[in-house]
């Protein structure tokens, strides 16, 4: 079966109108969830179970057009779980030891293509404003 390079066709895969409602504290949780869901050891369906709709239809989005740009039976790739140092304190999912940047490249770009969108969307909306 081809793969469908669904990240970089010129149809958005999440909605434009969706897009418009998004605020950049949603644009954030998307960021957060892509690097949590995908730890070893943490439940994806309990991690969803926080997300606003919003917020929870975009991490859907993200998560099907990476499956169908990955190709049928390629899975996500699994980032390293949180870790504790020495003193046995947490160590966030982003600090350089615990694999900062540590995240599935596809889900980042998907990730980043809605935040551009935001973006663009935001400054349209500011230039139709101007212009009135």
């Amino acid at each position: 079966m081809v793969r469908r390079p669904i990240l970089s066709e010129s149809v958005p895969f999440f909605p434009l109108d969706k897009i418009a409602q998004l605020t950049l504290g949603d644009i954030s949780t998307a960021f957060s969830y892509i690097i949590e869901a995908n730890r070893e050891g943490v439940d994806t369906d309990e991690v969803k179970s926080t997300l606003s709709t919003r917020t929870k239809e975009m991490a859907l989005a993200i998560e099907e057009a990476t499956a169908i740009s990955r190709g049928d039976g390629i899975n996500f790739a699994q980032t390293k779980a949180r870790q504790s140092n020495h003193q046995e304190v947490e160590i966030g999912p982003i600090a350089q030891s615990a694999g900062y940047g540590d995240i599935d490249a596809l889900q980042f770009c998907a990730a980043m293509r809605i935040f551009v969108l935001v973006v663009l969307v935001y400054k349209m909306i500011q230039t139709s404003t101007n212009t009135r």
